[in-house]
């Protein structure tokens, strides 16, 4: 990575964690890229809000050609990678007439981000690649949404780009807006469950498993990127500790 280079590329930049890391990102100087889908229903209200934000705005389709030409010439040094879908989105699409296939977790969390991370060996192959996993993603894994994880992972480090992958538990936040029911309250009870393991010595289980915030999270993966420690490593729940502020919590959600 250039150290010279501060400019940043923000592929899922509407969701929860992406809005935080875009945030981060500006707080610490850099030449911010907040990638929309240029599909999104509310492509305007968010082209306003990151600009006000003083980050700039790119809708590059999703297709191989036209991310690796923007990439040319943006020529990121960081590149993060914090997209995703849901179930209930699928759902949606699929009751509003739209193919549920293109909102699978094959298709998005792993699809999209595979394309991004051969656009970005193509057309920067000296940035940081920055990809949000889950804690739980292996190779034997039976769910679909750790499976697309770790395949995507895979993708990463068969890539030869610099990488980082962040491995976090639940991602809470009380300004979270969608609806996540499972992540809400399995956030709230495992943490439960944590601070009762630790007072009786389980301290370390208590680190790896315990829900993290938006905001502290998007700090904690600005740090690694900027860690040369953690070019082609892994970081997990316990290693997420920025050294910077907190940020607010952002107020949108995806």
């Amino acid at each position: 990575m250039d150290e010279g280079n501060k400019i940043a590329f923000v592929a899922g930049a509407t969701g929860y964690t992406g809005q935080n890391i875009v945030r981060a990102l500006r707080r610490r100087g850099f030449d911010t890229i907040a990638h929309i889908r240029p599909d999104s229903s509310r492509l305007e209200s968010w082209r306003e809000e990151f600009i006000a934000g003083q980050a700039r705005v790119d809708t590059t389709p999703w297709d191989v050609d036209s991310l690796q030409e923007t990439l040319r010439r943006e020529a990121p040094a960081l590149v993060f990678s914090v997209l995703g879908t849901t179930r209930s989105r699928a759902r949606k699409r699929k009751k509003g007439g739209g193919d549920p296939l293109e909102e699978t977790y094959q298709a998005i969390d792993y699809g999209l981000t595979r394309m991004l991370i051969q656009a970005t060996r193509e057309a920067q192959p000296s940035a940081r690649f920055v990809y949000l996993s889950a804690l739980g993603a292996a190779a034997n894994t039976r769910t679909a949404y750790m499976r697309a994880r770790w395949q995507s992972e895979e993708a990463l480090r068969e890539s030869g780009l610099s990488y980082t992958i962040v491995r976090p538990a639940f991602i809470s936040g009380a300004d979270r807006q969608e609806f996540r029911p499972l992540e809400r309250v399995g956030s709230v009870v495992f943490d439960g469950l944590l601070a009762l393991l630790g007072l009786l010595g389980g301290r370390g289980v208590r680190q790896r498993y315990r829900s993290i915030r938006g905001p502290d999270l998007a700090e904690a993966m600005v740090d690694l990127a900027l860690d040369p420690h953690w070019d082609g490593k892994i970081a997990e729940r316990e290693q997420l500790v920025s050294t910077a502020p907190s940020l607010p919590a952002s107020r949108n959600n995806r």
